[in-house]
């Protein structure tokens, strides 16, 4: 061993003497940084993660190691240092080994100039460490499998340039697999190519999981490499054949790695565990009896362009393939690129996908189907945290028919009146009829029609004895039911189309009579304000456009809600409210509180405030209660809630350019929360309160919440200011946020990108001065 570390001491010697050396480091730290900020679109992805730099990171490698590889051997045949180096009592391998373990040193260092990056991303926000620690990991791997393919490239020519294009070329066609272009490909070849991919072998360890097939393929490519340069370095009769066997051994091996229950074996250290399977999930997988074949639609090239949808893309995938590992055969994964103007673009539309429209003008297609038909239209990223509830609602929707909802709409959330009100089908019933078998009640319902039901009732009027016996009978026999009652609905005082409220519009909701003789009393005359929950809300003021605090609108904070059911317990939106009622029932009525107010509330007359009183009048009189109010209980599978507008758009519900309608609030998964659980449905249920946390870069969202609170609170001023003057101020305050922006992301930029590389090359120089002087006479 003596031999082995001389020579590995003089080829490190060797290396740091080597003013190329320094050159090669500065050079990675700075297309890694750039890379990351400028095509990985950093700032914009806004991820508190270093997921962008790891996918760079097999391509730098790919030029980078062969260029530092190029004459770790040809120099020593070119120079006849070989044939000392034969003479040495010391073993080729062990040469071999201490020329790569040389190379692999400096691109661990290369690595270690990159971690500014972590530094600077923990300073933004709170990523998960574990994560990073795997994607350095798995780069680190992956670096040492580069350098011994580099290496054996190097060890039967004298020409440094052929040894770096040899590499190169090697390099790329263990690179190439994951191209888009690779996966248009017939599947039997795009799979083969792929087995042998160090991109997609990487993206586990990117993803924060440990994956036994994916460290064993890159022990397995740098014990190629190095028994391959070991070959050709010493050469032989045989030496050719060592090869060819080597290269059925790989190949054997990968196959063997690339099994169902190899891959399985792997160990997820995202800090949510956002990789691993819940025993809910395992329970629906266990339950399902027909083979399912899982087509996932999309559009991988074009995502590219789109950091959200990339990232969250590749989280689609890998709970995919989760779901197949966990199926053991019962459930198969075929992914399509559709691309454009081509069979698969077509076969996507005839599926009924929706395109997600793009500044590139080409459809970006994201979705799932099986044998019976698409199950997911488009994977929105807003609802990253319930990625793998939709999977298994999907999965799911085969063994069981879709529970059946009765549904009195009293606010016309079908839209079916909509060439009236201007209002199409919301929200929340677009995802109620997703998820359920949709039954709209009559005035004339009876008994029958609410059997082997969940009964939702929004808004109800004044029943008629026959239908008031008919709930009674319903509720006595344990069905279940949520009940939206409303003492003021904004949304039916909404005016239609022509100007005037809609044609029998009611104001307040009746109470249903079963709820009486379950002791629970209404305000159905006055609405709650809270001023501390208070929403800001756009009013024009002496012509010009203000924002104010609204009392009557309610942003409940999560803190609000209950954390014994698991209705709430894991909402982390919090819910919008608006002119909700109070709920009143006696200690020993078995009623349990789901939502409270804060204590800084008052009660106020619904005809009151049917006048629009303005919303300064309000947070300003009249005087608070202090008491906390509960706007939403259950009782023996019965939910009621104190609002029905907040089941409307208007309330909770933003459009955006390219998801459509996006919910802003828990409003929707209240509701859906609520109908697993009173279904009974307890997989599904867990499912839907497994919450795991997007990571942004919460600094720079503090300076924008920061500037926006300023933006509102100088919007509220009085009549005190100018609206000219307001308009300089309001500008002010906008130009100081984008300045502070610009300077962070200027700086962060200076700092990764430039100042890592500049350190280098004067470590460089000054090391190469001093060799100098040293050397001289």
């Amino acid at each position: 061993m003596s031999g082995f570390r001389a020579v590995l001491r003089k080829d490190v010697r060797v290396l740091w003497a080597r003013p190329a050396t320094f050159a090669f480091l500065a050079l990675f730290a700075l297309s890694a940084g750039a890379l990351t900020f400028y095509t990985g679109r950093f700032f914009d992805a806004n991820r508190a993660e270093l997921t962008t730099l790891f996918v760079f990171l097999p391509w730098l490698l790919v030029i980078f190691t062969p260029a530092l590889a190029m004459e770790a051997l040809s120099a020593e045949r070119r120079s006849g240092t070989a044939d000392l180096l034969y003479s040495l009592p010391i073993k080729p391998a062990h040469i071999i080994i201490a020329k790569w373990l040389s190379l692999w040193i400096i691109c661990l260092v290369a690595l270690i100039l990159t971690m500014s990056l972590w530094i600077s991303v923990s300073w933004l926000g709170q990523p998960d460490h574990a994560v990073i620690i795997s994607g350095y990991l798995g780069a680190a791997l992956m670096a040492a499998a580069y350098c011994a393919l580099a290496l054996a490239a190097s060890a039967r020519t004298t020409s440094p340039v052929m040894a770096f294009l040899g590499a190169l070329m090697l390099n790329i066609a263990l690179t190439i697999g994951a191209l888009p272009a690779v996966k248009a490909l017939p599947e039997l070849y795009a799979r083969s190519i792929a087995e042998f991919s160090v991109p997609l072998h990487q993206t586990h360890f990117l993803h924060g999981v440990l994956s036994l097939s994916d460290t064993l393929f890159f022990i397995l490519l740098t014990g190629f490499g190095l028994f391959a340069a070991t070959q050709l370095w010493r050469g032989g009769r045989f030496s050719v054949v060592r090869l060819i066997l080597g290269v059925l051994a790989v190949l054997a091996l990968n196959a063997a790695l690339s099994t169902r229950a190899v891959r399985a074996l792997r160990m997820d250290l995202t800090h949510d565990r956002l990789y691993t399977l819940s025993p809910a999930t395992r329970n629906i997988i266990k339950q399902k009896d027909t083979p399912t074949r899982w087509t996932f639609y999309f559009s991988r090239a074009l995502a590219a362009h789109y950091p959200d949808i990339r990232t969250y893309g590749a989280q689609v995938e890998e709970t995919l393939q989760s779901f197949v590992d966990a199926a053991q055969g019962r459930i198969s994964l075929h992914v399509i690129d559709p691309g454009i103007d081509n069979p698969r673009e077509d076969q996507a539309l005839a599926l009924g996908f929706e395109a997600l429209p793009t500044d590139r003008g080409e459809p970006l297609y994201f979705g799932l189907t099986d044998q019976q038909g698409v199950r997911i239209n488009r994977f929105d990223p807003a609802r990253m945290d319930s990625l793998e509830y939709d999977l298994a609602r999907a999965l799911s929707g085969d063994n069981t028919a879709r529970p059946a909802i009765a549904l009195y709409d009293g606010i016309d959330m079908a839209g079916r009146d909509w060439y009236v009100t201007g209002r199409k089908e919301s929200l929340f019933y677009t995802e109620l009829a997703k998820r359920y078998s949709l039954d709209l009640l009559t005035l004339g319902f009876g008994l029958e029609d609410l059997r082997d039901h969940i009964l939702v009732m929004v808004h109800p009027p004044a029943f008629a004895p026959e239908q008031q016996q008919a709930l009674s009978d319903f509720i006595a026999e344990g069905g279940r039911a949520i009940i939206f009652l409303d003492p003021y609905s904004e949304v039916s005082a909404r005016p239609a189309l022509n100007g005037l409220p809609k044609n029998g519009a009611r104001m307040a909701s009746v109470a249903p009579g079963f709820l009486l003789s379950m002791r629970l009393g209404w305000s159905s005359t006055k609405i709650i304000l809270d001023r501390q929950t208070a929403m800001p809300v756009a009013r024009t003021v002496d012509g010009a456009t203000r924002t104010m605090r609204q009392p009557a609108w309610m942003g409940i904070p999560p803190t609000a809600l209950s954390t014994q059911n698991p209705v709430t317990t894991h909402l982390k939106r919090g819910l919008i409210m608006a002119s909700a009622a109070r709920l009143g029932f006696g200690k020993d009525q078995g009623w349990m509180p789901l939502i409270t107010t804060s204590n800084n509330t008052a009660l106020f007359p619904a005809t009151m405030f049917a006048a629009d009183p303005s919303p300064q009048e309000l947070m300003a009189g009249p005087p608070s209660s202090g008491k906390a109010y509960a706007i939403g209980v259950y009782k023996d599978g019965v939910i009621v809630l104190g609002d029905a507008d907040m089941l409307d758009d208007e309330f909770y519900v933003h459009t955006d350019p390219v998801f459509g309608k996006r919910a802003q609030a828990d409003n929707t998964d209240l509701v859906l929360n609520a109908l697993d659980w009173l279904n009974g449905d307890e997989n599904l249920l867990r499912l839907r309160t497994r919450s795991t946390a997007i990571r942004t870069l919460s600094r720079i969202d503090a300076m924008r919440a920061a500037a926006e609170q300023q933006y509102q609170n100088l919007q509220s001023t009085g009549p005190g200011i100018s609206e000219q003057e307001q308009q300089v101020t309001l500008r002010a305050v906008r130009q100081k946020f984008h300045r502070q922006i610009k300077g962070f992301e200027t700086a962060l930029e200076l700092i990764n990108i430039w100042l890592a590389p500049l350190l280098v090359m004067l470590l460089g120089g000054g090391f190469s001065l001093w060799r100098r002087r040293r050397s001289s006479p």
